[in-house]
């Protein structure tokens, strides 16, 4: 009896053994996938809805590349070349984009919230629609840019390079929102009523 009992205790170390190590054996990591996004970005600038959370692409040559809709959170863009990628619907939160060209980039309805956007070149860039909640925008260019209905909570537009009234004047902010002197933030619930009215 005992012996059963000792051969049965010792099927289930083996079988606990093995379930274990099953998982060490070419384990399917979330790194692993986003690397596999990575090599196709690279390829051929084409990852629409792409996971690449996490990923490293600084420095890099992305220009027009193909994003729709592709989670890019807390990913390392810094300096890289964007200009006139399609971002539209992109998931930016806390992206490092610093330094990065982003010329004439589409992020129309984007979340940039906590995105550092720190003396990156955003002329002509269209924000419409986009959360940049928190963002830092600190030395950025903007001329040109498009925020229109883009949601500017506690953004920071310290030391900004050509942003004119007209360009927020559709978008809008809070009282923790910083604009260069002489530019005024719509409050987010006043303006979203008045642009409600034009509407009507």
């Amino acid at each position: 009896m005992r012996q059963k009992i000792d051969q049965s205790k010792h099927r289930m170390i083996c079988i606990a053994i093995f379930l274990v190590a099953i998982p060490m054996i070419n384990p399917p990591t979330a790194q692993g996938f986003v690397q596999k996004a990575v090599d196709k970005l690279l390829d051929d600038r084409n990852c629409v809805r792409c996971d690449l959370r996490g990923a490293n692409l600084s420095a890099k040559n992305l220009r027009a590349a193909h994003l729709m809709g592709a989670y890019l959170i807390g990913t390392n863009l810094s300096g890289s070349n964007l200009a006139g990628a399609d971002l539209r619907g992109a998931w930016l939160t806390r992206a490092n984009l610093k330094r990065a060209n982003l010329h004439g980039a589409d992020l129309r309805g984007a979340r940039l919230v906590g995105a550092d956007m720190a003396g990156a070149n955003l002329r002509m860039t269209d924000f419409r629609d986009a959360s940049l909640a928190g963002a830092n925008l600190t030395g950025a260019r903007l001329k040109e840019a498009n925020f229109l209905g883009a949601t500017l909570h506690s953004a920071k537009f310290n030391q900004v390079l050509g942003l004119m009234q007209k360009q927020i004047e559709q978008a809008c902010g809070n009282a923790e929102t910083i604009v260069p002197p002489g530019i005024e933030i719509p409050k987010c619930s006043e303006n979203i009523q008045r642009v409600r009215r034009e509407k009507l």
